[in-house]
């Protein structure tokens, strides 16, 4: 669940040292292993650890030790009594990108941060990717940074944009905060028994309840059909294969670049990934071949009028296989975007079969109007009479919201079938 940072950290108090703690479900804390440090110190008659500050209660808690990791300096604790806190905060295994913002909650020894707690908000501004000569992996700036008045923050969670934790603070150096990464000690915690999440370039999982909530009777339908796409397409596989081709205009960065750019721009992220679970579960609807993401593909059917030197025409059904192409552009026009795409792809001969290209944008109404290839190219195809022999290649264009509109106006799978099958033969005509 997403809860708000103050109601889901508590203070602790261990001997007399104080830090902060999160909760990761309604009774399990996280916090940093040096906060408790006067536990270990006497075995016999270890000293007690206790939290407060807890969401909707004015007492002290105790709670009972479970586990710790010296090498990461993070350390769990249970909730002893029946206090439960209902506000939990989700843990995410999640690459941390420089310039990232971030916000933490903590306990520090000020008054009001004793009383009631302090916010931090702040940006990444290191990532150390080999810590074995450090603890921490993280470095954060702080907003109006001052030294020494951090102490107390120890065990507090760091949040990103996303509203996961993907690290929690150590420890204050000179002139910044150091943090311990979720990804650093995700197996630790996994073996006990605590959820963590992948970064979100592994799994569309995150998307599919909100993209098909508003597909009204066919929204189970949506969901059912999504499972496919969810277990065999990830963000990072369409990523490491078409890079900055999934944008239009291309993006010629590094992946890397390209993948910090993505994570920097929640809206971009979001209606990016999104927009791709919805294609390919609109493909699985029609049977389609989506597991090479650069080689999409649907049957449609047409009819095709062949002339025989001048003397007869005939027409006649075919099946045949439509090449899926799918960009993401951050333009707001819809109809500059798709020309100028078709008019590029007829320079460079690369419409060498059946096409459909579909674009997708966050703007808003992006896509809303209908386009035919009329309404892009006169004439895209082989000149009339020129012979059976010589093959018609044909390219539409739609916008993902084209599509969308076919499947919301359905009722049942056979209908969503029927509608998407014919909007796909009509843009090609």
């Amino acid at each position: 669940m997403i809860a708000s940072l103050d109601k889901a950290t508590c203070r602790i108090d261990c001997g007399g040292e104080i830090g902060t703690g999160f909760f990761v479900d309604s009774t399990t804390i996280i916090t940093a292993k040096h906060v408790i440090n006067q536990y270990f110190l006497a075995s016999e008659n270890p000293k007690e650890i206790t939290v407060d500050n807890l969401s909707n209660y004015s007492e002290k808690v105790t709670c009972n030790y479970i586990d710790h990791c010296d090498d990461t300096d993070v350390a769990i604790i249970g909730i002893q009594g029946n206090y439960k806190n209902e506000n939990y905060l989700t843990l995410c295994a999640s690459e941390i990108i420089e310039e990232e913002s971030i916000k933490s909650y903590g306990y520090p020894t000020s008054e009001d941060g004793r009383l009631v707690g302090e916010p931090l908000v702040g940006k990444v501004f290191r990532t150390i990717s080999n810590s074995d000569e450090t603890m921490h992996d993280v470095s954060i700036n702080i907003d109006n940074f001052q030294q020494g008045t951090y102490k107390g923050f120890s065990g507090s969670p760091v949040m990103n944009q996303d509203k996961v934790v993907t690290s929690f603070i150590t420890d204050q150096n000179v002139r910044y905060i150091s943090a311990v990464s979720i990804k650093k000690i995700a197996n630790f915690l996994r073996n006990k028994n605590i959820e963590v999440k992948q970064d979100y370039l592994t799994s569309f999982e995150e998307y599919k309840d909100s993209i098909f909530e508003s597909h009204g009777p066919i929204e189970a339908t949506c969901l059912g059909q999504s499972s496919k796409p969810l277990s065999t397409i990830t963000p990072q596989s369409i990523l490491n294969s078409r890079e900055g081709a999934i944008f239009y205009p291309p993006k010629l960065d590094s992946l890397s670049k390209l993948i910090a750019d993505i994570k920097l721009n929640k809206d971009l992220q979001d209606a990016l990934w999104s927009g791709w679970l919805e294609l390919l579960t609109y493909i699985e609807m029609l049977k389609g071949k989506y597991d090479d993401c650069n080689h999409i593909q649907i049957e449609v059917t047409s009819e095709e009028i062949s002339k025989r030197f001048k003397l007869f025409t005939s027409t006649k059904t075919i099946t045949t296989k439509l090449r899926i192409n799918f960009f993401f552009s951050e333009s707001k026009n819809y109809f500059e975007v798709a020309r100028n795409y078709v008019h590029e792809a007829m320079q460079e001969h690369s419409i060498k079969q059946d096409t459909c290209n579909i674009f997708n944008s966050h703007n808003r109404n992006f896509g809303i109007r209908n386009l035919t290839s009329r309404d892009i190219v006169l004439n895209i195809s082989d000149p009339e009479n020129s012979g059976p022999s010589i093959p018609n290649a044909r390219v539409g264009v739609l916008s993902l919201q084209n599509l969308r509109e076919k499947i919301i106006n359905s009722t049942d799978i056979t209908s969503a079938q029927l509608n998407l099958r014919k909007r796909f033969e009509d843009a090609l005509k």
